[in-house]
């Protein structure tokens, strides 16, 4: 039961933040400048839309979509000035922090909260000051991927399926699509330093080549050219 309510919250949490999406996501608080990052892995999602428009959430795509992100960073850490990546072994901690992580993305669409006033979670906070790692940053892949059979309608539908829904599921793009972002988490100030996403592209998340584009426009374009770093 917690993992399937897990799973609800990850769904949701990815399809709000698809929602605007469509709009550069920004946040950077000050001037501040960062060491190089260490960083979790990556959190993603990608959903399959079938011919009637309706979409689900596919496990093993995501996790191959969640591999793919991070052997495309790992083998770019000095290009994307980042250090390791922060490893798990304990399963339990593992889902704990990945739960976090969902509700840091979720609460920065929610009108409750705002980026500005969203707390680091107790967990993630936990491991970082036992590191004595202050900052830390995540990588978040967002994807939907249509079914090879789905129709020249699949924009009318969407809007139907959509209106059938009263907009709770949202509506898929009209295409394969990809968007990419990134938070830094601050565990001495309790906040989240950063956060920045790039606006969607109609690529297939799967492929390589475009994930690695939108991946160099993310670190290249937003750490490295902007010279976010000590």
């Amino acid at each position: 039961m917690k993992r399937y309510k897990f799973f609800i919250i990850i769904v949701i949490s990815f399809n709000l933040l698809s929602c605007v999406s469509n709009k550069y996501l920004k946040l950077v608080k000050s001037e501040k400048k960062y060491p190089k990052l260490d960083y979790f892995d990556s959190f993603a999602t990608i959903q399959i839309v079938e011919r009637t428009n309706k979409f689900y959430y596919s496990d093993s795509l995501t996790k191959r979509f969640s591999l793919k992100l991070d052997s495309i960073i790992d083998s770019n850490k000095e290009n994307y000035r980042i250090n390791n990546k922060i490893k798990i072994s304990n399963d339990k901690l593992r889902d704990s922090i990945n739960r976090e992580i969902s509700s840091l993305y979720y609460n920065l669409t929610s009108p409750l909260f705002g980026a500005n006033k969203i707390k680091i979670p107790k967990v993630i906070d936990s491991l970082l000051e036992s590191r004595k790692q202050r900052f830390a940053i995540v990588v978040k892949g967002f994807g939907y991927i249509y079914n090879k059979e789905n129709t020249i309608l699949k924009k009318v539908k969407g809007r139907l399926v959509n209106l059938a829904t009263i907009g709770f599921a949202g509506t898929p793009p009209i295409k394969n699509q990809l968007s990419l972002s990134f938070l830094i988490i601050d565990s001495k100030k309790d906040e989240i330093a950063a956060y920045i996403g790039l606006p969607p592209v109609y690529k297939n998340p799967m492929d390589k080549v475009a994930t690695k584009a939108n991946l160099d426009n993310l670190f290249i374009g937003n750490i490295v050219d902007k010279k976010l770093q000590y």
